[in-house]
């Protein structure tokens, strides 16, 4: 046989069970064994299926005409989730040839077609890993243990190790080492570990170093507490929110904490029913989508203070079912309201 393709990796959407929970693959194996299979969910959190417990997998039966197969998994897997199928072979070699022992081509072509995809598998592992520039004349180079006051590479996310105090980490030789630069550290950022997270005191390179970091295929990071950006934030693609807050059903004077999304939902059971408005902690823009429920209901909007649009606050719709979404700009004091009412 030949190994004529470098493509030892296949990801797929889940497919939600339709037609069926089968993937396919189109890279050769030459054992079931050599085939596995790994789940990303949408936070970037990676589970490892077991072979025979979690997936089974259908080699076609010319790997050199038609290289690949199938793998059908037990559970299903909607397409919130990724399919990650790999070659993956143990890094040892098996064929022994004799002294003076009979030449059979196809057996050593098998051998060298061994070796030749565990080079591949090793060249797609180190796609992935963090690399000096090739002029770096940098070796032996680690990242710090996770102690206090460090970043931690925890499943593929940089996370601030817990319970840090405030601490400011110089970006020394490691970073200049990383991003290829011989000038003084001086000239890389600092990072400042505080309650609030983590800002940047010196800006020089950072954003060398943000590329750096997003080419690293780290996958998605989360924050947690208030994160401070000092220039402007681009969205090349879709910006969004996980979900839209639900206040649940109410049927007597309710809160609403802006401060829990800026896109809420509530549902209405009761007549002339009062809200309270928790304040956001700025400017923004804001909305409430009002749910008729099987009663229906109604909202008195004097107890909260809002300029709508034409003098009047809006009337809402009757029949349960029936949606109104409801706009508010926040100035930092006064709320500014408008609504598109009777949708189905």
């Amino acid at each position: 046989m030949t190994i004529s393709s470098t493509n030892t990796t296949t990801e797929l959407p889940g497919t939600g069970g339709v037609p069926d929970d089968s993937y396919a693959f189109t890279f050769r194996v030459d054992s079931d064994a050599h085939v596995s299979v790994s789940v990303r969910d949408s936070s970037g959190s990676v589970t490892d299926l077991t072979q025979g417990t979690d997936y089974t997998v259908s080699r076609n039966a010319d790997q050199e005409l038609n290289p690949g197969g199938t793998i059908t998994t037990t559970a299903t897997w909607d397409a919130t989730h990724r399919i990650v199928i790999r070659r993956s072979l143990p890094l040892t070699q098996t064929t022994d040839f004799g002294n003076q022992g009979g030449f059979f081509h196809e057996v050593h072509e098998a051998a060298f077609d061994y070796l030749t995809m565990l080079v591949q598998q090793l060249q797609e592992e180190l796609e992935r890993a963090i690399q000096t520039g090739e002029s770096s004349g940098v070796s032996g180079l680690t990242l710090p243990t996770g102690s206090d006051g460090y970043l931690k590479l925890v499943s593929d996310k940089l996370t601030l190790v817990s319970g840090v105090t405030p601490n400011t980490v110089s970006v020394t030789s490691y970073w200049e080492a990383i991003l290829g630069k011989s000038d003084s550290a001086t000239s890389l950022p600092l990072l400042d570990f505080s309650a609030d997270g983590i800002s940047l005191v010196q800006a020089a390179d950072f954003a060398a170093m943000l590329t750096l970091l997003q080419a690293a295929s780290l996958g998605a990071n989360t924050f947690t507490g208030k994160q401070t950006l000092n220039d402007h934030l681009q969205v090349d693609k879709t910006a969004y929110f996980d979900a839209e807050y639900d206040n649940g059903t109410v049927t007597a004077n309710f809160p609403l904490d802006w401060n829990n999304g800026n896109k809420q939902k509530i549902t209405l059971n009761g007549s002339s029913l009062q809200p309270t408005f928790t304040n956001p902690g700025g400017p923004t823009s804001l909305t409430l989508k009002v749910v008729q429920g099987s009663t229906g209901g109604t909202i008195d909007w004097s107890t909260v203070s809002v300029k709508w649009s034409g003098g009047t606050a809006p009337t809402l719709s009757t029949g349960a079912g029936k949606i109104d979404l409801i706009f508010f700009y926040f100035d930092g004091t006064d709320y500014y309201g408008s609504a598109l009412t009777d949708f189905a």
